[in-house]
C-alpha cells in the first residue's frame, strides 16, 4: 500500500515497497521483450506484514490486499501461482515438474442439445425446462501447494462422484505439480468435471490487462494471456472458466469477453458481467456466492438465490470443501424443494446458452412490437425478474393473486427486472417520450415505491444505473392497483446488481407486483 509503512521496514520512505515491486515486474517484462506472461510463485504475507492482522502493522484486511497485489501485477502480464500462507509448503516440486505428460483419455464434456434433452433438461419444442439449476465450482485450486497438501484427502473422499461438482484446477499448476493433474483425470467418475479455476492458466484480474493500466502504462497484455491459456486448456481439455477474479479491475470489455472466447468457448462465470448472457457463442454468468460452514447454512443460501425466476442459472463456489459436505448441502436442499437441480458447470453454461438464444429470438423477433410485459405465473417472458442478494423474491398467491412478492420481514428492498438489449435498441432518443413503465401494485401499507431505471443521465446515481421517477405513494387500501410512470433517457445496458435494468426501491412493508409493462411512446 502506498499510503502505509511495512512493519519490518518502518524507516523507508513511504511507498518504497511498492515502487520496488513495480521497478522488478517491469524489469521483468523488459526481459521478456513484452512476450508471453510472467509465473509469480507466492502469494502477499497477509500474517506478517502489510494487513491489520495482528503484528502486520497494517490498516486494511486481507482480502483488499490480496486483491491490490493482484491488481498490480496483472498490469505488468504477470499471474500468480497462488502458494497462501498455511497450505504454502511444497516439497519436490522441481522432481514433479519431470512427470510426463500424456493427453487426458476423457474428452472435455460439451453437452450438446440431444444430450441436454436426453437427461430431460429441454422441452419437446428445444426450451430449457423451468427450473433451478444450480452447479458447484470446488477450488480453490490456484495454487500447487495447494494441491499438494489437500487434494490427495478430497480426492480420496469415499462419496466422491456421488453429486456433479465442477473442480476448477488451474492447468498452469501442471508446471509444479503434474502428477497430480494427471491422477485426478485418471481416477475420476462421471460426476467429477474438470473446468479452470481462478481466471484461467493463472490467477490475475483480466480486467488489468487492457488499457490503461495504471499501475504500469504498457501496452495492453490480453492477446499474450489469450495464447498463454489456449495452450493450457488445449493440453487438459478445458472449455469453461468457472470463476475469473475480477477484484479491484473493470470487468471484461468486449475486446476481453473476445480474448475469453478463444480459449474458453464453454463459458465463464465471473464477479462483474451480467447475470446470464452470451458473448457471440460463448455463454455467461454471474457468480452467485461463496458456500461455507455447516451444509444447513449452505442449502439455505442456495434455496434464498433459486426463489422466483424460472429457469434459474447458479454457479456456487466452495473453498476445499469435500465430497461428503457437497452431498449433504444437496440433500439438505433437495428435502426443501425437490426441484432444484444440481448439474457440472460445463452443462450449466450449455443450459445457457439455449435459453438466451431463445430469449434473443424472440425479442429479435419482438423488435417491432411496441409493448412486452412480465406477469406473475405466466412462464418464461421478455422481461425477467432478477434475484440479487438485496432483491430476494417469490411468487406465490398474494390478496388473491399471483404476485412477485419481497419479503419486508427479511430486509429485502427491491424487485429487479431485466429487459434483452436487442427490444431496447436503437435506444430511445436523449430527449423525448421515451419508454412508458405500467405496474400493478398491492396497496398496503405506509410509505412509497420508486422505480430506478439505467439512465443515460449521467448525473444520477453510478454512471446513470439508478436514476429514480416520482415515488408512488402507498394508501393502505389493500387493493391492486395500477400506475403508470415515463422514462424518458433510458438506457437499459444492464447496469444494475445482477444485469437488471431497472427496479422498484420498496418500503419496509415489502412490495407485491402481479404486472409490469413497458410501451414504446
Amino acid at each position: 500500500w502506498e499510503d502505509e509503512l511495512p512493519v519490518d521496514d518502518p524507516g523507508q520512505p513511504l511507498g518504497t515497497d511498492v515502487r520496488v515491486l513495480k521497478e522488478i515486474l517491469l524489469d521483468a517484462h523488459r526481459r521478456r521483450r513484452g512476450k508471453g506472461m510472467l509465473h509469480i510463485g507466492g502469494f502477499v504475507p497477509w500474517a506478517f506484514k502489510y494487513t491489520d492482522h495482528p503484528g502486520a502493522g497494517g490498516g486494511r484486511a486481507g482480502v483488499p490486499t490480496e486483491w491490490r497485489f493482484a491488481e498490480i501485477v496483472s498490469c505488468f502480464d504477470a499471474y500468480l501461482d497462488a502458494d497462501a500462507i498455511g497450505l504454502a509448503a511444497m516439497a519436490n516440486a522441481s522432481f514433479f515438474q519431470h512427470y510426463p505428460y500424456r493427453p487426458p483419455e476423457r474428452p472435455a464434456r460439451r453437452p450438446s442439445g440431444s444430450d441436454l434433452r436426453q437427461r430431460g433438461f429441454l422441452s419437446a419444442d428445444g426450451e430449457v425446462e423451468p427450473a433451478p439449476y444450480v452447479a458447484f465450482y470446488a477450488g480453490d485450486w490456484d495454487s500447487a501447494a495447494w494441491v499438494y497438501r489437500r487434494m490427495p484427502d478430497l480426492w480420496r473422499d469415499p462419496h466422491r462422484g456421488r453429486v456433479p461438482l465442477g473442480w476448477a484446477v488451474n492447468p498452469n499448476l501442471e508446471d509444479r505439480m503434474r502428477p497430480a493433474l494427471a491422477w485426478i483425470r485418471r481416477t475420476a467418475t462421471e460426476n467429477d468435471v474438470f473446468i479452470a479455476g481462478d481466471s484461467g492458466a493463472g490467477y490475475l484480474n483480466p480486467g488489468c490487462l487492457e488499457e490503461p493500466r495504471v499501475h504500469s502504462g504498457l501496452p495492453g497484455g490480453l492477446e499474450a494471456w489469450a495464447e498463454h491459456c489456449e495452450r493450457y486448456y488445449n493440453r487438459w481439455g478445458l472449455t469453461v472458466t468457472g470463476f475469473i477474479i475480477d477484484g479491484n479491475a473493470p470487468g471484461l470489455s468486449e475486446k476481453g469477453l473476445t480474448a475469453y472466447a478463444r480459449f474458453s468457448p464453454g463459458g465463464i462465470v465471473a464477479q462483474k458481467c451480467p447475470l446470464t448472457g452470451l458473448h457471440g457463442e460463448m455463454p455467461i454468468v454471474r457468480a452467485s456466492g461463496d458456500l461455507s460452514g455447516p451444509p444447513e447454512e449452505a442449502a439455505r443460501h442456495i434455496l434464498d438465490r433459486t426463489r422466483g425466476r424460472r429457469p434459474a442459472f447458479l454457479v456456487f463456489r466452495s473453498i476445499l470443501q469435500s465430497p461428503t459436505w457437497h452431498l449433504k448441502v444437496v440433500e439438505e436442499v433437495q428435502k426443501l424443494d425437490p426441484g432444484v437441480r444440481f448439474v457440472d458447470p460445463p452443462t450449466l453454461l450449455a443450459l445457457v446458452k439455449v435459453h438466451e438464444k431463445g430469449r434473443e429470438e424472440r425479442a429479435a423477433a419482438a423488435a417491432g412490437v411496441k409493448e412486452i410485459s412480465f406477469a406473475a405465473g405466466a412462464g418464461d417472458q421478455l422481461i425477467s425478474p432478477v434475484s440479487w442478494e438485496d432483491g430476494l423474491f417469490r411468487e406465490a398467491e398474494v390478496a388473491g393473486s399471483r404476485a412477485l412478492e419481497i419479503d419486508g420481514s427479511r430486509s429485502m428492498r427491491y424487485l429487479y427486472f431485466d429487459v434483452p438489449a436487442k427490444w431496447v435498441q436503437p435506444p430511445s432518443p436523449a430527449e423525448g417520450p421515451g419508454l412508458e413503465v405500467s405496474v400493478t401494485y398491492l396497496d398496503r401499507g405506509n410509505g412509497a415505491f420508486v422505480l430506478e431505471y439505467d439512465s443515460r443521465d449521467p448525473s444520477a446515481p453510478v454512471g446513470g444505473a439508478y436514476k429514480a421517477s416520482r415515488p408512488v405513494e402507498l394508501t393502505g387500501s389493500g387493493e391492486w392497483r395500477e400506475t403508470r410512470m415515463r422514462i424518458p433517457d433510458a438506457r437499459f445496458e444492464s447496469s444494475q446488481n445482477g444485469g437488471a435494468d431497472f427496479r422498484f426501491a420498496s418500503p419496509p412493508v415489502g412490495l407485491a407486483m402481479r404486472q409490469v409493462r413497458i410501451r414504446r411512446d
